[in-house]
């Protein structure tokens, strides 16, 4: 444990140590860490700023998996959460106390992909002196950097019967997410291609 290097795989290992790499450098940042999956990225980073007694403060065009872990798991760690609407970033201001220790949000909202006024969510954290958080899962480094300030199938599918079923209806209307709510991932296809898709999923 004196000298640096990979002693033990779990802890770290060549293959994990050059995907963080490529992943900082394609995102432009110091350095990286990989997790199982993208929702202990979230919970990883939450649980390293916020301890019982603090509050956060995360958008409410989120993914489902991020509402549930935000407004209802972090309650048993004693972590409150407080909800703005990202197309009204002023919201914050009057969010924010003095145990407000970050701001989450998504660059393109899943699955409306409401596209998140950055600078001025970011102006109001640095003026506060509070971190933000960027969920870039839609975007990716290739169209936005948030450090910094395509897919050849296309894939439709339906929220609130899939990605956001297991959210309450009560809640679904309030993160925007409606029974006719479709979510498009457009690659480089032809529109012909794409016609035919949409045509397929709404027989």
């Amino acid at each position: 444990m004196k000298e640096a290097g990979n002693i033990y795989t779990r802890l770290t290992n060549p293959t994990v140590k050059i995907f963080e790499e490529k992943i900082a450098l394609l995102e432009n940042g110091e350095s990286a860490i990989a997790t199982a999956s993208g929702m202990s990225a979230i919970f990883f980073t939450i649980l390293n700023v916020a301890r019982l007694g603090d509050n956060i403060i995360v958008a409410k065009q989120v993914y489902g998996g991020t509402s549930t872990l935000t407004e209802h798991t972090l309650k048993d760690f004693g972590i409150v959460t407080y909800t703005f609407d990202v197309n009204k970033p002023n919201e914050i201001k009057e969010l924010i106390t003095d145990k407000t220790k970050l701001i989450l949000f998504e660059t393109i909202s899943n699955p409306t992909t409401t596209i998140a006024n950055f600078y001025k969510i970011i102006s109001i954290a640095n003026k506060f002196n509070i971190l933000t958080c960027a969920d870039n899962t839609l975007a990716t480094p290739i169209l936005i950097k948030p450090l910094s300030i395509g897919n050849s199938l296309s894939i439709i599918t339906h929220p609130a019967s899939t990605t956001h079923s297991q959210i309450k209806q009560s809640d679904l209307k309030k993160y925007g997410i409606t029974p006719s709510l479709l979510r498009l991932s457009i690659g480089l296809e032809s529109p012909i291609d794409l016609i035919n898709s949409l045509k397929e999923v709404l027989k």
